[in-house]
């Protein structure tokens, strides 16, 4: 894999998460960038920030893998192999429940952030491409739990950098954001991220792992993010 592709495969799917972000009303926003870049200089920079998102989420996985308890703990868990009106039910509620959601933008502002694992790895596995769910049809759990505990572990301690940059240095972090999440800021707890919004990261992982895919698959580059070339858990390696 190339680090300078998977880099910018980071940004621009972070972008497409700012997009859906407008669907909401903005559930996150940052109130310090206007006041310290104008938008050229803001497009730059933050594409530049987003670059590390892919990368930090699959390097934890990696890690996470390294550990022999965890590569055997969820590998035996129930099997789910749906039938193919089955796939293209639950895709169809995705396409449904992401076109409310402009209607709909209060009620439904979770739907625009799960409408994505609806629609694309189904649409994914109908054409035959592997995706994290693939493995599922063998109780073969542990891509997707280790990718979704890769994903908020790592978010853990980027909102604890975020509420920390703007505690030391108020203002001065143009890339501090703040949230607005329907339901949800009721128990706003120690950083900016509302305790029930961690459960959120769970779910990202799985949908920055699929957005790779489906990027990768485009462009015709390397799937594996895995160093140590055993391959991604569950896809055999081309020969």
């Amino acid at each position: 894999m190339s680090c300078p592709r998977l880099a910018l495969a980071s940004a621009g799917g972070w972008w497409a998460f700012e997009w859906l972000n407008y669907f909401v009303l903005e559930n996150w926003t940052y109130p310090n960038s206007p006041k310290i870049f104008n938008e050229q200089q803001a497009l730059f920079w933050f594409t530049l920030t987003y670059t590390c998102v892919f990368p930090a989420i699959f390097e934890i996985y990696t890690l996470l893998r390294t550990v022999p308890a965890l590569q055997v703990r969820w590998a035996a868990g129930p099997v789910i192999a749906p039938s193919a009106k089955l796939v293209w039910a639950v895709l169809l509620a995705g396409c449904v429940g992401a076109f409310c959601v402009g209607y709909f933008p209060y009620p439904l502002f979770f739907v625009v952030w799960l409408a994505s694992l609806l629609i694309i790895p189904e649409a994914m596995g109908l054409v035959g491409l592997w995706t994290p769910f693939t493995p599922l049809a063998t109780g073969n759990w542990a891509p997707i739990v280790l990718c979704a505990l890769s994903s908020l572990f790592t978010g853990f301690f980027w909102e604890f950098w975020n509420h920390g940059s703007n505690v030391w240095h108020p203002g001065l972090n143009p890339n501090y954001w703040q949230y607005d999440v329907p339901y949800v800021n009721v128990i706003i707890g120690f950083t900016e991220m509302p305790i029930v919004g961690y459960f959120g990261y769970l779910p990202f992982g799985i949908q920055c792992w699929v957005l790779w895919l489906v990027i990768a698959h485009l462009l015709g580059l390397p799937r594996d993010f895995d160093p140590s070339g055993q391959g991604l858990p569950g896809e055999a390696r081309p020969k």
